[in-house]
Protein backbone atom coordinates (compact mmCIF):
# COMPACT_ATOMS: atom_id res chain seq x y z
CA UNK A 1 0.00 0.00 0.00
CA UNK A 2 2.69 2.34 0.99
CA UNK A 3 4.49 1.19 -2.52
CA UNK A 4 1.34 2.45 -4.72
CA UNK A 5 0.96 5.81 -2.63
CA UNK A 6 4.47 6.72 -3.54
CA UNK A 7 4.06 5.90 -6.76
CA UNK A 8 0.72 7.98 -7.23
CA UNK A 9 2.61 10.43 -5.53
CA UNK A 10 5.37 10.60 -8.14
CA UNK A 11 2.76 10.29 -11.00
CA UNK A 12 1.04 13.69 -9.63
CA UNK A 13 4.52 15.79 -9.22
CA UNK A 14 4.98 14.75 -12.62
CA UNK A 15 1.55 16.01 -14.10
CA UNK A 16 2.53 19.50 -11.81
CA UNK A 17 5.18 19.75 -13.25
CA UNK A 18 3.98 18.71 -16.97
CA UNK A 19 1.15 21.64 -16.37
CA UNK A 20 3.70 24.45 -15.47
CA UNK A 21 6.11 23.87 -18.23
CA UNK A 22 3.86 25.33 -20.69
CA UNK A 23 5.06 28.33 -22.26
CA UNK A 24 4.16 30.82 -24.55
CA UNK A 25 7.30 31.97 -27.56
CA UNK A 26 7.01 35.56 -28.44
CA UNK A 27 8.97 37.21 -30.78
CA UNK A 28 9.31 41.35 -30.03
CA UNK A 29 10.52 44.33 -32.41
CA UNK A 30 10.84 47.45 -30.99
CA UNK A 31 11.55 50.79 -32.96
CA UNK A 32 12.00 54.41 -30.99
CA UNK A 33 13.53 57.62 -31.12
CA UNK A 34 16.81 58.63 -29.15
CA UNK A 35 14.66 60.83 -27.42
CA UNK A 36 12.48 58.79 -26.33
CA UNK A 37 11.77 59.46 -22.42
CA UNK A 38 9.61 56.98 -19.79
CA UNK A 39 8.43 60.07 -18.02
CA UNK A 40 5.83 62.57 -18.54
CA UNK A 41 2.04 62.19 -18.70
CA UNK A 42 0.40 59.75 -21.27
CA UNK A 43 -3.11 59.00 -22.56
CA UNK A 44 -4.44 55.39 -23.96
CA UNK A 45 -5.97 55.34 -27.29
CA UNK A 46 -7.09 52.48 -29.56
CA UNK A 47 -6.25 52.28 -33.42
CA UNK A 48 -9.19 52.30 -36.04
CA UNK A 49 -11.41 49.36 -36.06
CA UNK A 50 -10.90 48.16 -32.86
CA UNK A 51 -14.59 48.15 -30.82
CA UNK A 52 -14.16 50.94 -28.67
CA UNK A 53 -17.33 50.33 -26.13
CA UNK A 54 -15.80 46.84 -25.79
CA UNK A 55 -15.23 45.37 -21.85
CA UNK A 56 -12.48 43.47 -23.24
CA UNK A 57 -10.84 46.37 -24.98
CA UNK A 58 -10.72 48.36 -21.59
CA UNK A 59 -9.95 45.85 -19.63
CA UNK A 60 -6.76 45.50 -22.32
CA UNK A 61 -6.46 49.13 -21.42
CA UNK A 62 -6.40 49.02 -17.96
CA UNK A 63 -3.50 46.56 -17.83
CA UNK A 64 -1.38 48.61 -20.11
CA UNK A 65 -2.07 51.39 -18.27
CA UNK A 66 -0.46 49.36 -15.37
CA UNK A 67 2.73 48.93 -17.32
CA UNK A 68 3.17 52.54 -18.61
CA UNK A 69 2.42 53.43 -14.94
CA UNK A 70 5.44 50.96 -13.89
CA UNK A 71 8.13 51.72 -16.16
CA UNK A 72 7.55 55.89 -15.60
CA UNK A 73 4.44 57.20 -17.31
CA UNK A 74 1.42 59.11 -15.63
CA UNK A 75 -1.66 57.82 -17.21
CA UNK A 76 -4.27 60.11 -17.37
CA UNK A 77 -7.80 60.52 -19.45
CA UNK A 78 -7.62 63.89 -20.73
CA UNK A 79 -6.09 63.39 -23.62
CA UNK A 80 -5.04 67.59 -23.92
CA UNK A 81 -3.19 67.71 -20.34
CA UNK A 82 -1.43 64.29 -22.05
CA UNK A 83 2.54 64.70 -23.10
CA UNK A 84 2.19 61.48 -25.15
CA UNK A 85 -0.49 59.52 -26.66
CA UNK A 86 -0.10 55.80 -26.24
CA UNK A 87 -2.22 54.13 -29.25
CA UNK A 88 -2.85 50.17 -28.97
CA UNK A 89 -3.62 47.25 -31.19
CA UNK A 90 -4.49 43.57 -31.35
CA UNK A 91 -5.38 41.04 -33.18
CA UNK A 92 -5.31 36.95 -34.29
CA UNK A 93 -6.05 35.82 -37.59
CA UNK A 94 -8.40 32.42 -38.65
CA UNK A 95 -5.78 30.23 -38.04
CA UNK A 96 -3.72 28.41 -40.27
CA UNK A 97 -4.42 24.18 -40.28
CA UNK A 98 -2.25 21.14 -41.23
CA UNK A 99 -1.32 17.57 -40.36
CA UNK A 100 1.30 16.42 -37.71
CA UNK A 101 2.57 13.33 -38.68
CA UNK A 102 4.58 10.82 -35.91
CA UNK A 103 6.15 7.75 -36.73
CA UNK A 104 5.82 4.72 -34.43
CA UNK A 105 9.01 3.96 -33.65
CA UNK A 106 8.22 1.38 -31.13
CA UNK A 107 11.19 -1.52 -30.87
CA UNK A 108 10.44 -4.88 -32.95
CA UNK A 109 10.84 -7.53 -31.36
CA UNK A 110 10.57 -11.44 -31.85
CA UNK A 111 10.79 -14.99 -29.69
CA UNK A 112 14.16 -16.93 -29.74
CA UNK A 113 13.70 -19.62 -27.57
CA UNK A 114 10.63 -21.58 -26.65
CA UNK A 115 11.64 -22.59 -22.98
CA UNK A 116 10.05 -21.85 -19.37
CA UNK A 117 11.55 -18.29 -19.34
CA UNK A 118 11.11 -17.22 -22.34
CA UNK A 119 13.63 -14.42 -23.65
CA UNK A 120 12.78 -11.37 -26.38
CA UNK A 121 14.99 -10.05 -28.10
CA UNK A 122 14.77 -6.26 -29.31
CA UNK A 123 15.68 -5.61 -33.17
CA UNK A 124 15.41 -2.51 -35.16
CA UNK A 125 15.02 -0.24 -32.39
CA UNK A 126 14.23 3.13 -34.38
CA UNK A 127 12.52 0.82 -37.42
CA UNK A 128 8.63 1.85 -37.88
CA UNK A 129 6.26 -0.83 -37.29
CA UNK A 130 2.90 0.08 -37.14
CA UNK A 131 1.51 3.07 -39.34
CA UNK A 132 2.30 6.51 -38.09
CA UNK A 133 -0.05 8.30 -36.11
CA UNK A 134 -1.89 11.75 -37.77
CA UNK A 135 -2.99 14.64 -35.71
CA UNK A 136 -5.14 17.51 -37.07
CA UNK A 137 -3.41 20.93 -35.36
CA UNK A 138 -4.36 24.72 -35.80
CA UNK A 139 -2.29 27.60 -35.17
CA UNK A 140 -2.90 30.70 -34.74
CA UNK A 141 -0.96 34.35 -35.17
CA UNK A 142 -1.49 36.39 -32.21
CA UNK A 143 -0.43 40.07 -32.42
CA UNK A 144 -0.46 42.83 -29.92
CA UNK A 145 0.93 46.43 -30.75
CA UNK A 146 1.69 49.95 -29.34
CA UNK A 147 2.46 53.35 -31.48
CA UNK A 148 3.86 56.31 -28.69
CA UNK A 149 3.73 59.67 -30.48
CA UNK A 150 4.52 63.30 -29.08
CA UNK A 151 1.08 64.85 -28.08
CA UNK A 152 2.70 68.44 -29.28
CA UNK A 153 3.02 67.70 -32.66
CA UNK A 154 2.16 63.76 -33.00
CA UNK A 155 5.60 62.43 -34.24
CA UNK A 156 5.88 59.28 -33.74
CA UNK A 157 8.84 58.03 -30.93
CA UNK A 158 7.73 54.79 -29.90
CA UNK A 159 6.74 51.62 -31.97
CA UNK A 160 7.07 47.88 -30.71
CA UNK A 161 5.15 45.04 -31.96
CA UNK A 162 4.75 41.37 -30.02
CA UNK A 163 4.10 38.18 -32.42
CA UNK A 164 3.62 35.15 -31.23
CA UNK A 165 2.08 31.80 -33.02
CA UNK A 166 -0.01 28.72 -30.88
CA UNK A 167 -3.14 26.76 -30.86
CA UNK A 168 -4.58 28.97 -28.38
CA UNK A 169 -7.38 30.68 -30.63
CA UNK A 170 -8.72 33.25 -27.96
CA UNK A 171 -6.64 36.40 -27.76
CA UNK A 172 -7.74 36.86 -24.17
CA UNK A 173 -5.97 33.23 -23.39
CA UNK A 174 -2.82 34.79 -24.16
CA UNK A 175 -3.09 38.55 -23.81
CA UNK A 176 -1.08 38.46 -20.30
CA UNK A 177 1.90 36.91 -21.98
CA UNK A 178 2.15 38.91 -25.04
CA UNK A 179 2.49 42.15 -22.56
CA UNK A 180 4.73 41.05 -20.22
CA UNK A 181 7.08 40.29 -23.54
CA UNK A 182 6.41 43.85 -24.82
CA UNK A 183 7.69 45.36 -21.60
CA UNK A 184 9.88 43.08 -20.28
CA UNK A 185 12.52 45.17 -19.83
CA UNK A 186 11.18 48.07 -21.46
CA UNK A 187 11.84 50.12 -24.16
CA UNK A 188 14.45 47.58 -24.52
CA UNK A 189 16.93 47.81 -26.99
CA UNK A 190 16.27 49.74 -30.32
CA UNK A 191 16.18 47.98 -33.82
CA UNK A 192 16.32 44.69 -32.11
CA UNK A 193 13.94 41.45 -32.18
CA UNK A 194 13.60 39.59 -28.88
CA UNK A 195 12.27 36.23 -28.47
CA UNK A 196 11.31 35.03 -25.35
CA UNK A 197 9.33 31.76 -23.73
CA UNK A 198 6.74 33.29 -21.25
CA UNK A 199 5.20 30.97 -18.62
CA UNK A 200 1.69 29.98 -19.17
CA UNK A 201 -0.73 29.15 -16.27
CA UNK A 202 -3.89 29.96 -18.59
CA UNK A 203 -6.72 27.10 -19.67
CA UNK A 204 -6.47 27.57 -23.36
CA UNK A 205 -4.94 24.99 -25.55
CA UNK A 206 -1.43 26.21 -26.11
Amino acid sequence: MKKIKITALLTLIMLISACSSYSVDTTRTTFYQDQLTTTGSIYIATAEGLPNNSLELASYKQKIANKLNTVGYRVISDITQADYIATIDYGINEGNTYIVTIPDTRPRSRLIHRGKFARIQHRDRHKKINSPTSNIVTTYNRVLALDITSAQDNSKVYESQVTSIGECEIMAGVFEQLLEAMFTDFPGENGKIRKASIPYQGECNE
